[in-house]
């Protein structure tokens, strides 16, 4: 089977209209329709019915029952793939996406100045992922936001960083406190993608366990339309929030009763690679380095 075929298949899935999935994947809707027509064709039979002239579509009864298997297909050669990638000269990473952008990019940007003759495979994925990807050995290193135990791992606190509010804003002003019974817990865009112990209190306390935010999102670049609505907002680490603001003006609240902060570990398997001892030890102790100045510098 192929990749792309497969790969636009789960996109159609999620969007059930051949012209928002040729927008989100920056193709033209007749590669996408000839992609579903070649699968059709290897499969045997039809996986979704498209009415003429019309672009919505729907998921046939074998359709529906295709996609876990597309699914689990998909991840295979995704693991397959990760295995290919085994050169000395290559680290892969898998972080999630605050992390990402806030600390990981700019560092290996950085590093990989040093290392010109380095390669990087990064995986951008939720925490519960990346410490299956590490426990597997298909990561070499993995930036989480909790704390798991698996006897396969190391686990180290690179980073924390505390929690704030984060509200829309045209004119942001200096930082200031808010009292969260002035928020609308139905207008929350809340992350997910982490087990956020600390940030679930915080809403049992003010909100109860009952409440329903208006948005759940594991990205936090995805946040930034919502954010744009009048009532809206999240609580998030401070590095977040000064991402954010690149994209869309927020102001920013400190919390009346500052709570645990956001921390960000670092995982990796406990049985090295002899071959690549050196090459993790540099990097470990470069990435500490560089997030201890760039603490200091106040970034």
């Amino acid at each position: 089977m192929n990749y792309a075929d497969m790969e636009t298949y789960l996109e159609l899935v999620q969007t059930r209209n051949i012209t928002k999935a040729a927008e989100h994947m920056h193709l033209s809707q007749s590669t996408v329709s000839n992609r579903l027509k070649n699968l059709e064709n290897e499969v045997g039979f039809q996986l979704f019915i498209r009415g003429k002239g019309r672009q919505s579509i729907e998921l046939t009864r074998k359709g529906e029952d295709f996609v876990t298997i597309v699914e689990r297909w998909k991840s295979l050669y995704e693991e397959t793939e990760l295995l290919k990638s085994t050169f000395f000269s290559k680290l892969r990473i898998a972080v999630n996406e605050s992390s990402y952008f806030t600390l990981i990019c700019p560092f290996i940007l950085a590093y990989g100045k040093d290392n010109p003759q380095l390669r990087f495979d990064v995986h951008i994925c939720d925490s519960e992922q990346i410490y299956d990807l590490t426990e597997k050995g298909l990561i070499h290193f993995g930036f989480v936001s909790y704390e798991s135990d698996h006897p396969r791992l190391v686990r180290e606190e690179i980073e924390h960083h505390e929690l704030c509010i984060v509200m829309h804003a045209k004119n942001s002003e200096s930082e200031s406190r808010i009292d969260p019974a002035t928020l609308d817990p139905l207008k929350e865009i809340r992350f997910s993608g982490g087990r956020f112990s600390s940030m679930d209190r915080w809403r049992q306390k003010w909100f109860g366990t009952a409440n329903e935010a208006s948005l759940t999102i594991n990205v936090g670049a995805g946040a930034i339309p919502h954010l744009q609505q009048a009532g809206a907002w999240a609580i998030v680490p401070v590095n977040m929030a000064r991402f954010l603001s690149r994209y869309t003006p927020l102001q920013v609240f400190t919390l009346q009763e500052p709570i645990d902060p956001w921390q960000i570990y670092m995982i990796r398997r406990k049985d090295v690679d002899p071959k690549k001892q050196e090459l993790f030890k540099d990097f470990t102790a470069k990435l500490i380095d560089y997030v201890t100045n760039n603490r200091k510098s106040g970034g």
